[in-house]
């Protein structure tokens, strides 16, 4: 690579370290940063390597625990720089670093898988594609096993690419592919797509495939036990835990420890159920396996159009509304990248961007540049007050003494007549709500039953309406009188802990 080749590549990857470095000290936890947080305080703590099952009092751990080992050797490596008393304190930011790192070392492996797939054109747009996608900026900031397992599945596609075509190094560059994807699922389960790299470059060629295919299957097994070790030393324990987070994703949120639904299915159900975004990453999944596995590569424009398509609206329209993008589909992102760059590249008229005369940069523009604005208005936003201090603030100026905010969940699974002995009050309704509620009463009875009990002296606030997270926020209120909850499934509520209301015994 030139001088002047290797510099829009880095002007890429600056970009990328950018929008996902800005701002990982502005805002506080992510919901689901608390999980994986106390798990590395207690493996860095105690100096136990089973921080999955062992002490219940952590609660159920739904992800992989290779996330575990990786950022708790991060801390390691951090602390001459930050002290003792900064790495073992509740300081997410330094965790975010590293997942910023995987980030930025994502947006470089899809250059190169772009590079192999279509030339360095392709592969500059890939690479841009990803490197503004906001999906993938927004959890880059965030201390959550998705950034280091797309990184690791990025890294299973690119040596199975290269292993279909180097028969040299075939069985060690299948065996990479295979170890890094197996690491990948022990990251989070629904990373099991980057099992379908190694198995279809095994595939692919002349020779024993049974051979190739026993040869991914041990790696991947091994990967995978190196980095969820509890699938081997507690299979119980670990098939109880899988079961519960696969319905809690099929199921209603609130039974999902009891009833829930068919867990085998979770993936594929959840991912229906989230939105257009993932229907159309799963759509345009088989053009992308034919794209990178076709010899030659399929370059004529009617066939550009098929497996093109979708990821070309899915990345310039669905991609940059990340409030109804569900982060499963980020394994995803990095392949239809580089079908969405081959697309532009072969649209415009040519094999090297942008091709001749200005269709290949109309495309590239229209496809691109809402997504950059979408990601740099992410960005922004990030750095606005978390939820939970402006909550806390307001309940220190206008609510009971002593107030604060105790925790964040999921309005199901709580019991209020529980909530409310053991002295809570709680926020009233989801302000998608408000608006069909003026309309149409009539539709939604619990709502209207709520707001009924908003009666005179009752102090309400709108507070917040946080555009980083999957939802709106709620319509925080403290009431003196205390008021029910409407069951709504996967309305978030905030707990307010008022104290003096009951005893110690029923906290």
């Amino acid at each position: 690579m030139t001088r002047a080749d290797a510099w829009p590549l880095i002007s890429v990857l600056l970009l990328g370290l950018a929008l996902r470095w800005t701002g990982i000290r502005a805002a506080f936890d992510h919901p689901d940063e608390l999980h994986l947080h106390s798990r590395i305080e207690y493996l860095l703590e105690s100096g136990s390597l089973d921080p999955h099952y062992e002490g219940s009092e952590l609660g159920h751990y739904p992800w992989g625990t290779f996330p575990i080992y990786i950022y708790s050797f991060g801390r390691i490596l951090l602390s001459p720089l930050f002290g003792e008393e900064e790495i073992s304190g509740h300081r997410p930011w330094n965790d975010r670093s590293w997942s910023g790192l995987f980030g930025v070392a994502t947006v470089l492996l899809v250059y190169m898988l772009g590079h192999r797939a279509g030339g360095r054109g392709v592969g500059i747009l890939a690479a841009t594609a990803i490197c503004i996608a906001p999906l993938h900026v927004q959890i880059s900031h965030y201390l959550t096993p998705d950034a280091l397992g797309t990184l690791l599945l990025c890294t299973a596609l690119l040596t199975a690419d290269i292993a279909r075509r180097d028969h040299h190094h075939r069985i060690a560059l299948l065996g990479g592919s295979s170890l890094a994807a197996g690491l990948a699922v022990a990251c989070k389960y629904t990373f099991f797509s980057g099992l379908l790299a190694p198995v279809a470059a095994a595939w692919s060629g002349s020779g024993s495939r049974c051979a190739r295919l026993a040869i991914v299957a041990a790696v991947s097994a091994t990967g995978f036990l190196i980095g969820e070790p509890y699938a081997l030393f507690d299979l119980s324990g670990f098939w109880h835990h899988l079961t519960i987070e696969g319905r809690a994703y099929t199921g209603h949120i609130g039974q999902a420890m009891a009833v829930g639904g068919r867990s085998h299915l979770f993936y594929l159900f959840y991912l229906a159920r989230s939105g257009l975004g993932p229907l159309l990453a799963l759509a345009c999944t088989a053009g992308v396996a034919h794209l990178l596995l076709s010899t030659p590569r399929p370059y004529t424009r009617a066939r550009t159009w098929i497996w093109a398509g979708p990821p070309l609206l899915h990345l310039g329209f669905v991609g940059s509304f990340p409030l109804q993008y569900d982060r499963n589909v980020l394994p995803l992102l990095p392949p239809l990248a580089v079908a969405a760059a081959v697309g532009i590249v072969v649209l415009g008229g040519g094999r090297h961007f942008p091709g001749p005369g200005l269709r290949g940069w109309a495309i590239a523009l229209g496809v691109l540049a809402p997504t950059l604005a979408a990601s740099i208005v992410l960005d922004l936003a990030i750095r606005r007050p978390h939820p939970r201090d402006e909550a806390n603030w307001w309940l220190q100026t206008r609510g009971p003494d002593s107030g604060q905010v105790h925790s964040e969940t999921y309005s199901n699974p709580l019991s209020v007549g529980e909530m409310i002995a053991a002295g809570y009050r709680y926020a009233l309704t989801d302000g998608r709500y408000e608006r069909p509620l003026r309309s149409h009463p009539e539709r939604y009875p619990a709502v209207v039953e709520v707001l009924a009990e908003l009666r005179e002296g009752a102090r309400v606030a709108k507070i917040w309406r946080n555009p980083i997270l999957d939802n709106d926020w709620l319509v925080p209120a403290w009431l003196e009188h205390g008021a029910t909850l409407p069951d709504y499934h996967g309305s978030r509520v905030t707990l307010w802990e008022l104290p003096g209301e009951t005893s110690g015994e029923n906290r």
